[in-house]
């Protein structure tokens, strides 16, 4: 991360399929040697989080950000669980069961290493609302 989300995601705005090609003509885009025009370019920032330090990283995010991340963060809890900041917080340290999260916004998982501490994996698709960023 440079900083925040906002800002990765604010950074990728300016890339087009235009520029890479241009990068590939030039021969500084390896190991792409082929022209992609033709495709959709998805943008998207992805994030590995320790525990507690999701909270604390999004107090810091506009809420376009804060808005994707709850939209991950409701379809993680399971369905009898209601979407609020005590059953987030249990769920994001392990204390809650959770559901894996794939959406049209992005995705979220969990982890941990193999001395057990948790991490999160989150996943954030560009939003039209990103131009408000």
């Amino acid at each position: 991360m440079a900083g925040s989300l906002a800002d990765d995601a604010r950074r990728l705005q300016a890339l087009t399929i235009e520029a890479l090609d241009a990068q590939i003509t030039a021969g500084v885009a390896t190991p792409m040697t082929e022209s992609i025009k033709g495709y959709a370019l998805v943008r998207a920032v992805l994030v590995v989080w320790h525990q507690s330090d999701i909270m604390e990283q999004l107090k810091l995010e506009p809420p376009v950000v804060k808005r994707q991340f709850l939209d991950l963060v409701s379809a993680l809890l399971p369905e009898d669980v209601e979407a609020n900041s005590p059953h987030f917080a249990k769920a994001m340290l392990g204390l809650l069961p959770t559901r894996p999260v794939a959406r049209t916004t992005g995705a979220l998982r969990p982890g941990s290493t193999h001395t057990y501490k948790r991490f999160w994996v989150a996943c954030f698709i560009e939003r039209p609302s990103w131009a408000q960023l």
